[in-house]
């Protein structure tokens, strides 16, 4: 304890001396006592923090609830983590995710499920959340629940790559039977209004597989390989055209108005005007 207040004492001074300001003075404080485990006197520094420095409120909530999780004071970092939510109020994308996490890591497994749920009410669109929760629901031997979580997110996604996620969710569930075929049917209807997209056709070759269709299995792996190849072959001609418009303005602009230098681009197919 008497290192770490010394260590703190004379880093304060020499901060003062170079002109810092005083969040930054705490913030090495804070980084001292940390370093030493010095936990009371660290949770105090951020506390003070919390109280000079409102705009990082948010994340000083968060490491002051880690430190108490390393003092064993679950209940007490559950309470700070309560404020942290009010304090985050839907801004932060991860804030829910960190609240599940430290939930999730002293036990409180359904507590954590209940927050990683606010935090896909609150920001939808962010697929980390549905990953980690469906993860969580398995742990606990809820793993029907997460299936139906990936149904649902497939029967209603707009976008493909949540799609994409949900199909690749149900898969990681093992989900089976009725579930395989389901998915399977939702996504061939996708599938018809997006013809050209390759990785609906390896999730449809992968679904296939898990139901035993062989001929479909095949069929899908086809598509996918036929879209693959025409978008080689499409790369490689925007990659002809945009060097050939580079050989034009290159040529034109060391050569303007010379008639023979034209006759040479025409020969090699450039066409120069």
């Amino acid at each position: 304890m008497n290192d770490s207040v010394a260590a703190t004492e004379i880093s304060e001074e020499y901060m003062s001396q170079t002109g810092k300001d005083v969040v930054e003075q705490l913030q090495e404080k804070g980084r001292i006592y940390q370093i030493c485990n010095d936990y009371w006197n660290y949770e105090k520094v951020i506390e003070q923090l919390i109280e000079v420095d409102p705009k990082g409120e948010t994340e000083y909530l968060r490491q002051l609830a880690l430190s108490m999780l390393e003092r064993g004071k679950a209940q007490d970092a559950r309470k700070v983590l309560m404020n942290l939510r009010t304090a985050d109020d839907g801004k932060d994308s991860i804030g829910g995710e960190f609240e599940a996490g430290v939930l999730s890591l002293v036990g409180m497994k359904d507590e954590a499920a209940d927050a990683y749920r606010q935090a896909i009410a609150t920001h939808p669109d962010r697929i980390e959340s549905y990953l980690l929760l469906a993860n969580l629901l398995k742990e606990n031997n809820q793993t029907d629940r997460a299936v139906g979580m990936f149904q649902y997110l497939a029967e209603n996604a707009e976008r493909d790559d949540l799609f994409t996620i949900a199909i690749d969710g149900l898969l990681n569930m093992e989900a089976k039977g009725r579930n395989m075929q389901w998915a399977r049917r939702i996504t061939l209807e996708r599938l018809a209004g997006r013809e050209d997209k390759n990785y609906l056709y390896q999730l449809l070759s992968d679904l296939s597989s898990e139901v035993n269709d062989k001929a479909g299995q095949i069929r899908a792996m086809e598509n996918s390989l036929r879209f693959q190849a025409a978008g080689g072959c499409l790369f490689f001609v925007n990659a002809w055209s945009s060097q050939r418009r580079s050989a034009e303005e290159s040529i034109t602009q060391a050569h303007p108005g010379d008639r023979r230098i034209k006759e040479t681009c025409h020969s090699l197919r450039l066409d120069v005007g």
